[in-house]
């Protein structure tokens, strides 16, 4: 295995796309010596939502070649040997998002004590989720915890890779932006309110809904209508499962 020194060389030679023969390589070997901690971290990981429902774990797999590349040219002065996501998860709470995101957060915290590093990202263009960097065996590997409004968001713009880059990292500056950020807002309103009034929260979808067909109705960028169908069919699909609760 490369020593530290020979990683963060290699991440130079990467970032100055000034690759040499058998970079790929090393850089393979890198992201394959975080397999043993990323298991143990995946077990533990079992064991915090053991009795949790309502929840999916998602084993994301090694960060790519290019995304290595690209991540390192952003981020000027960072080294290759101490990036935090090269091997990750995500957990996506479907129910009472943000009261089971706050209890998971904190299980995570007592079970990873010293070793752990918590950053909630709530960013001027609608990203929000939790990003948790945990040390197992002296490797960063990445935890994200998002409610399930969060992770519809995000994976509605990950469908366009390069609206999906030029939101993430600020680039656009056009309506499609402007209407994903204020998705974003009203998602956030939402789970707001949802946490804080535990009772009536079908009336509470209800005027959350008409509101919101109403504030979009009137758009017609393809991108956008997909991601207000989509939307709107969480919405209505969340009515119907809790007007079946109470009736039972």
């Amino acid at each position: 295995m490369s020593s530290n020194r020979s990683i963060n060389r290699l991440g130079e030679r990467l970032r100055e796309d000034k690759e040499e023969y058998g970079d790929r390589e090393e850089l393979d070997e890198f992201r394959s010596s975080f397999g043993t901690a990323f298991k143990i971290v995946i077990q533990k990981l079992r064991e915090i939502l053991k009795g949790e429902k309502g929840y999916v774990l998602n084993d994301r797999q090694t960060k790519t070649y290019q995304s290595i590349k690209d991540k390192l040219k952003r981020e000027n002065g960072m080294k290759l040997s101490t990036m935090q996501d090269i091997r990750g998860c995500r957990i996506v709470i479907k129910k009472r998002g943000l009261i089971k995101v706050d209890r998971i957060k904190k299980k995570i915290k007592d079970t990873f004590v010293g070793h752990c590093k918590i950053q909630e990202r709530d960013s001027d263009i609608g990203y929000r989720s939790i990003h948790i960097i945990v040390k197992q065996d002296n490797k960063n590997i990445e935890i994200q915890l998002r409610t399930y409004l969060q992770d519809l968001w995000a994976n509605l713009c990950e469908k366009n890779s390069s609206l999906s880059h030029d939101l993430k990292y600020g680039i656009r500056e056009d309506k499609i932006k402007y209407t994903l950020k204020r998705i974003s807002e009203d998602i956030k309103d939402l789970e707001y309110i949802e946490k804080q009034n535990k009772e009536d929260i079908q009336n509470l979808y209800k005027s959350f809904y008409k509101i919101w067909i109403f504030r979009n109705l009137f758009i017609k960028q393809k991108r956008i209508c997909k991601i207000r169908k989509e939307f709107i069919s969480f919405m209505e699909e969340e009515i119907k499962i809790i007007s079946k609760t109470k009736k039972n």
